[in-house]
């Protein structure tokens, strides 16, 4: 007789509910019954899930100190869950350099190595080796499956189209490395040979990406020119291109693809700023960082290394790790290494804390992170316990996040609905080529432009867009291949906001007038010429900027009555140089001013003593060979390097100049004072990433950097035809954005800049009102 799955409900309507139940709940539901348990364990029961779309996402997981237990993380029941042990003759031992890769709802463990678990034997001799584990999760069961062709470990892997690929790694028989690549069909259970790379790699990490195959170089301390050999399964053939992943080597963990397509990854442990990449323009832009830890026994939120990354669904998880902590010891304090899931208090003596962070580094090299991005996911990492799930909402639209101010929250909401922006087309300079103006890469140079009308409409707007600056050959070659060093990268439209807004309630006194936007592709503030013939760099910024301009005269800004010339960042500290260029191509009659934001760039000593913008910058000067076009009233004095840092040339401009400035400028903390290069323990992670995590004595250190941004300003100041603001903020370009440039009401998140037109049309005084919350304070007129 028939006995029904669930009494009382037909058997096509008892197995739909439990489909429903999530994966995790499983041992529940098997415990129920001996029909129960060989029902969800067979391959109908999967199939059916599958076909009713109800196969969950899960994160599998190995630690590195865990002697091969696999856990799995259960996103809808919110639990973890340990898989079976690992059968076999090296299950006893420790397994490193290996992937893993889902498909087919199975978990598909790849080659490696296996060294004793007893770390006190010094020398190990790995066993690589060409086994492929699988993990059922229905029947809950490892079972092996056909061995690779070639043993390997630290190799690329990665699934296309329900197939997985292999290529490079390490091999006892190949000291530099493979070249060999095969593909595994799981359908069939069958390794098929491809073609060789290019080059061989010994340790490499595999992306999925756009159909085809990216095998990534994982080696610290890369050569000058990095390669990405990318495999085309279509055409079965190789090919090399230049490497676009800007994240540290020393991460393997660190690029995960969506389902979207979207392609995220993280660069930098000591930064830990979260980027994902424009698939248009091939540009990398930030859209978050990684959480601080909260340990139980500590009171500072502290900065993880060594953690994981991965992608679930629509959001990314990072995974344990470990952190570097003070502690207090005796007259002084110390730091240490712990891991997350079990923080130590034990007292190391420096030495010995040093060789830990050595160890813990090289392990994180070692053994790394393997991700996948299919509907079962797995990551071979260090820690798992601390798990943190990052909405990726959270990170759009540059608004706020949930921890934030209640105020904050309702303007970025409000932000986020209003209209959108204008967008602007890009106008290439067709003439500039036989003039030499080119790019790095020598490309046409470009503008956006957008008409003034009415009594705007003899008025001109010229804003030079910023992006830093390349200062060696190698970091110049990687620009030539994004919107910061040739025009076929860039963006063909982008939106008009801030300063160059085309609505009154947003831009009150520039909305009508021509508004420009020259794009920034030279990697010297539009001020270098020279050339490197054997990187085929061209260095013409001072061309370029000569060309656009000769460009906008011809089009009309010949005829302006009234000019301003503005640029933020490497764009501000570019204002500052052309200054008085600017206001020579127009008649004595024209009112001509000009504006820097966030280009008041100091010499001063990072918190290791040394001047990393002074070496910086002098990459740069000489590098470009823009010693002759800057102002020669400086360079008479001062070495020519000198003389491309602002403060020594405000005073010596003639033209009115209005600088924007935060005292505490996000951009220069990071890179120049407070750079991860200077700092060797870590102690100003924390603080650079949260300004409300800062020590008193880091505080103190940088309002000693405002002091003498102020003491720079000061003889600038005094003249009446100049201008400044100069705000307690923490950000970097103010003008551009439109929360921080004018917003309606007194919800700004930092400032507000009103300004009060008179008669005359552009006044000559701007009015600042600082805002911070939802409470405004008029901090007075200031002339220019």
């Amino acid at each position: 007789m028939h006995q029904p799955i669930i009494p009382g409900l037909p058997d096509d309507l008892a197995l739909r509910c439990l489909a429903k139940v999530s994966h995790g709940y499983h041992g529940l539901l098997e415990s129920v019954s001996k029909r129960w348990r060989d029902m969800i364990r067979s391959a109908d029961y999967a199939r059916y899930r599958a076909k009713q779309g109800c196969c969950g996402d899960w994160l599998f997981v190995l630690t590195e100190q865990s002697n091969n237990q696999w856990v799995a993380f259960d996103p809808e029941a919110d639990r973890w869950h340990p898989l079976p042990k690992v059968s076999g003759d090296c299950a006893d031992r420790q397994h490193f350099g290996f992937s893993c890769v889902c498909v087919y709802n199975r978990l598909l463990v790849i080659g490696g190595s296996y060294a004793p678990l007893d770390s006190s034997v010094l020398i190990q001799r790995p066993l690589i080796t060409d086994n492929v584990l699988q993990f059922d999760p229905f029947k809950k069961q490892w079972t092996s499956v056909a061995r690779m062709r070639t043993p390997r470990s630290h190799f690329a892997c990665s699934v296309i189209s329900g197939k997985v690929y292999v290529a490079g790694g390490r091999n006892l028989s190949c000291a530099k490395g493979l070249a060999l690549a095969e593909v595994y069909d799981p359908l069939t259970d069958k390794w098929e040979e491809l073609p060789p790379m290019p080059a061989p790699l010994m340790d490499c990490l595999g992306l999925s990406y756009k159909g085809k195959f990216h095998v990534l170089s994982d080696q610290v301390g890369l050569s000058e020119t990095n390669i990405t050999q990318v495999f085309n399964p279509s055409i079965n053939t190789w090919c090399t291109m230049e490497d676009i992943w800007p994240f540290s080597r020393a991460m393997q963990f660190a690029v995960q693809v969506m389902c979207d397509g979207r392609v995220y990854t993280v660069v930098d442990w000591g930064e830990s700023l979260i980027k994902t990449r424009d698939s248009e323009g091939g540009e990398w832009y930030t859209v978050g960082s990684v959480p601080s830890v909260i340990l139980t026994n500590h009171t500072r939120a502290l900065e993880a290394f060594s953690y994981g990354f991965a992608s679930l669904r629509d959001e990314l998880y990072i995974l344990g790790g470990k952190v570097l902590k003070w502690e207090e010891a005796g007259a002084g304090s110390r730091v240490s290494v712990e891991e997350i899931v079990n923080a130590s208090s034990e007292r190391r003596s420096r030495r010995r804390r040093k060789k830990m962070m050595m160890l813990y580094l090289w392990l994180g090299f070692m053994y790394g992170l393997t991700m996948c991005s299919l509907t079962w996911k797995c990551v071979n990492c260090f820690e798992f316990e601390h798990s943190q799930p990052l909405p990726l909402q959270d990170w759009n639209n540059n608004v706020t996040y949930k921890a934030a101010a209640a105020e904050a929250e309702a303007f970025a909401y409000a932000y986020a609905r209003r209209t959108p922006p204008l967008m602007v087309g890009l106008t290439l300079v067709n003439a500039a080529a036989s003039k030499g103006a080119v790019c790095l890469d020598g490309s046409l140079p470009g503008y956006h432009i957008h008409r003034g009308y009415g009594s705007g409409a003899n008025s001109w707007l010229v804003q030079l867009e910023g992006g830093g600056w390349c200062n060696s050959i190698r970091k110049c070659v990687f620009s030539k291949k994004t919107r910061h060093g040739s025009s076929h990268y860039m963006e063909k439209q982008i939106p008009f906001e801030g300063i160059l807004s085309n609505k009154a309630e947003e831009n009150p006194d520039f909305y009508n007038w021509n508004r420009v936007k020259v794009r920034y592709c030279d990697g010297g503030s539009f001020s270098g010429d020279s050339q490197n013939e054997a990187a085929q760099l061209y260095f013409r910024g001072q061309r370029i900027w000569s060309v656009v301009m000769e460009d906008l005269m011809s089009k009309g800004m010949r005829y302006a009555n009234q000019a301003l010339l503005s640029g933020c960042s490497a764009g501000g500290l570019a204002a500052i140089l052309h200054c008085d260029e600017f206001r020579h191509l127009f008649p004595r009659t024209a009112r001509v001013k000009c504006l820097s934001d966030a280009g008041l760039f100091l010499d001063v000593p990072d918190i290791s003593g040394w001047r990393t913008l002074r070496y910086m910058f002098a990459g740069v000067v000489m590098l470009q060979g823009m010693q002759k076009n800057l102002p020669q009233g400086c360079t008479k004095r001062f070495n020519p390097i000198m003389c491309f840092f602002p403060q020594r040339l405000i005073a010596s401009v003639r033209t009115p100049l209005f600088l924007v400035n935060t005292a505490y400028d996000t951009w220069q903390i990071q890179v120049s004072l407070a750079p991860a290069s200077a700092d060797h323990h870590g102690n100003w992670n924390g603080c650079r990433k949260n300004y409300a995590r800062c020590t008193g004595s880091q505080i103190s250190f940088l309002q000693g950097f405002r002091n003498q941004m102020l003491h720079a300003v000061r003889g600038f100041s005094r003249l009446k035809k100049n201008g400044l603001f100069i705000n307690s903020c923490f950000a970097h370009c103010q003008t551009e954005r439109q929360d921080t440039w004018f917003s309606p009401g007194d919800s700004g998140v930092c400032w507000q800049l009103i300004r009060k037109i008179d008669k005359s049309g552009w006044s000559s005084n701007l009015r600042f009102q600082f805002t911070l919350g939802m409470v405004s304070r008029h901090v007075g007129i200031l002339e220019i």
